[in-house]
């Protein structure tokens, strides 16, 4: 579930942990010269996991977006400063924030995109639904 590593660099040797949180992301980082010390921390953060104490201490630091706010203030920031097709990307963000509308960005997983991907292709083409999934791919990026 989770492992040391160490690691050396001008300073000397540093300690690390390695492990994945219940959300199902990697967390790797350097915590200690002290291969005892790292020991410990890793310890306390597998217990924390088990507890479940961990999910509450992430959640209470997550904002929660819905997928049309973000998808708003996506558009704001980087289709209207960066880009020379700004009507070609506003299409395709919209068919999005229609599907996506009403959904919180954390509840949007591989699944529910799997499902989107299956509805798009019976109306358009593949490279229609390609075009969906990279502005996706750039939204989740930001």
């Amino acid at each position: 579930m989770a492992r040391l590593f160490k690691r050396k660099n001008k300073l000397g040797v540093m300690y690390g942990v390695d492990y994945i949180d219940p959300c199902g992301q990697r967390i790797r980082k350097i915590v200690s010269p002290y291969k005892e010390a790292a020991e410990i921390i890793l310890k306390k953060i597998e217990i924390q996991i088990v507890e479940g104490k961990y999910l509450d201490i992430r959640s209470e630091n997550k904002e929660v977006f819905l997928f049309e706010n973000f998808a708003q203030k996506y558009s704001d920031m980087h289709i209207n400063l960066r880009n020379k097709n700004i009507n070609t990307q506003r299409k395709l963000l919209k068919g999005l924030v229609n599907y996506f509308r009403g959904q919180h960005l954390n509840n949007i997983d591989h699944s529910a995109i799997q499902q989107f991907m299956m509805r798009r292709i019976q109306k358009v083409k593949p490279s229609s639904v390609n075009r969906d999934i990279s502005m996706l791919k750039s939204i989740f990026n930001r």
